[in-house]
């Protein structure tokens, strides 16, 4: 047996302890793998870091980078699994969680027998489950499951309950209606890190014990219903806020990283009514008759480091120009988000320190493209997605000659209208050529691609996506000689 398949086995013999796993990054990072040791360094510190922590930004935009690096290594390490099964991305280091569809073969825990032998498999997500539910997996795997989803409320649940099945499970997802038959469902393991239950319920017996270790909480109504203390919680993500709400927001002493998915609740005001301010902010904002710029005038705006906005356009409008946000680290716009004019983000004081910026298919006219390349000053941005921004041509020759932007790692331009004198332009910039992944899918590159065949442009390309690109075959066949290049 090599050093590398000891080092693996005893990975597995113990799923959930990370000591296994950075002993087998050592040894990688020893025999010239740095790269791979890292991401599994990055994925183990993830996997117990708060948004609050000094390096957790730097964390999660490394963790992309290095996914980006390693796309074919990870694919070649994950076993071939049947029909209608799937893994999820890594986790702390490994493929270890499996994803099931709704077509499944019968006997399906027979069959992943011999694909998954030596695999640390740690978690279960489930589209649909048949009469058995989940008890040929508790009867087999149970002992090494951390993590079970169940967006299905149809889903047979049973087997949670019974005393000794899934000992490990520290990560439990529900979805669909939440009723008081479910509430049994949440008083059965104090060891839960991870919950999600998808709307209101009176607080069931147990559940001080429950929420003793709860990290990450979603619930989707009241938290006023939750009466237990939460000492460790630093994520909590809900769909409202009401004002029954107050107590138990306020006492939630480590909480770092807060969404709000619906327009309506005062969250704002109790925000600022807690010492420990947010780092991270995900929210839709609701059309308010207050003044909207003076929300975000309090301190507390002034420690976010993630910032995700949607909803009413005066309030994202007056966010993204307040004057507190000048450490922001990454902003967020996520798609279907109020549009505002590339104007409104030229005023924002977060430039100088931000770090990704994403505004996915936004449909801004050309020459408001142009005046935000042109004039954006960026000069720590790394991760920049513009993904179905129509910049066409002008556009991608103007990002390619901002010197502001050298420090990208990350850029993405799919679906942005650029044709081969936008590709040329960005191929052959040299502002452009510490990019580590380039997303140009599904524009009209076509021959223009060509010199990305050479390893020396852009050398630290680790992914490059130039698919639906209308390039020849002979020209993807030599493009795809190149170990980054996914042309097809």
């Amino acid at each position: 047996m090599s050093p590398s398949d000891a080092l693996y086995r005893a990975v597995c013999a113990a799923p959930h302890d990370d000591l296994p796993r950075l002993v087998f990054a050592d040894w990688l990072e020893e025999n010239g793998r740095g790269e791979r040791a890292e991401f599994i360094r990055v994925q183990c510190r993830l996997a117990n870091a708060s948004p609050a922590d000094a390096d957790y930004v730097d964390l999660l935009e490394r963790e992309a980078e290095l996914k980006a690096i390693l796309w074919r290594e990870l694919d070649a390490d994950r076993p071939a699994l049947p029909p209608g099964i799937g893994w999820e991305p890594e986790h702390r280091g490994f493929a270890e969680r499996l994803r099931f569809g709704y077509d499944l073969p019968p006997n399906i825990v027979a069959h992943l027998a011999g694909c998954t032998a030596g695999v640390p498999i740690s978690g279960l997500r489930f589209e649909w489950l048949g009469a058995d539910g989940l008890r040929p997996f508790a009867t087999t795997v149970g002992n090494a499951i951390t993590s079970i989803e169940l967006p299905d409320p149809r889903t047979t649940r049973e087997p949670i309950t019974e005393p000794g099945v899934f000992p490990a499970l520290n990560r439990l997802i529900f979805g669909g209606d939440f009723n008081s038959h479910d509430l049994r469902y949440l008083a059965i393991n104090a060891r839960l890190r991870e919950l999600s239950v998808p709307n209101s319920a009176t607080t069931p017996p147990g559940w001080e014990g429950l929420t003793a270790d709860l990290r990450v909480f979603e619930f989707r109504l009241y938290l006023g219903r939750v009466t237990a203390p939460l000492p460790e919680l630093h994520t909590l993500r809900v769909d409202r806020f009401t004002r029954d709400d107050a107590t138990a927001f306020i006492a939630l002493p480590k909480l770092a990283s807060l969404t709000v998915r619906q327009q309506n609740g005062d969250w704002v005001g109790l925000v600022s009514k807690r010492d420990r301010p947010l780092a991270e902010l995900r929210v839709k904002f609701n059309p308010s008759p207050r003044a909207a710029d003076s929300l975000f005038r309090r301190e507390w705006f002034q420690q976010l480091r993630v910032f995700a906005p949607s909803g009413d356009e005066e309030r994202m409008r007056a966010a993204c120009a307040s004057a507190r946000l000048t450490g922001l680290r990454q902003l967020r716009i996520p798609p279907g988000g109020s549009p505002l004019t590339p104007d409104d983000f030229l005023r924002g004081v977060f430039w100088p320190s931000i770090t990704t910026f994403e505004i996915p298919h936004y449909g801004w006219e050309e020459d408001g493209c142009l005046r935000l390349l042109h004039q954006l000053v960026a000069p720590k941005l790394k991760h920049l997605n513009l993904k179905g921004v129509p910049l066409g041509d002008d556009g991608a020759v103007a990002l390619a000659e901002n010197a502001s932007l050298a420090n990208l790692t990350r850029l993405n331009l799919s679906a942005c209208r650029l044709g081969p004198r936008g590709v040329e332009a960005l191929l052959h910039s040299p502002h452009l050529q510490r990019l580590i992944e380039l997303n140009l899918y599904a524009n009209q590159g076509g021959e223009a691609l060509a010199p990305l065949a050479d390893a020396g442009v852009m050398p630290n390309l680790g992914l490059a996506d130039v698919a639906a690109n209308g390039v020849s075959d002979e020209l993807r066949s030599r493009l795809e000689q190149r170990p980054a290049i996914r042309a097809r």
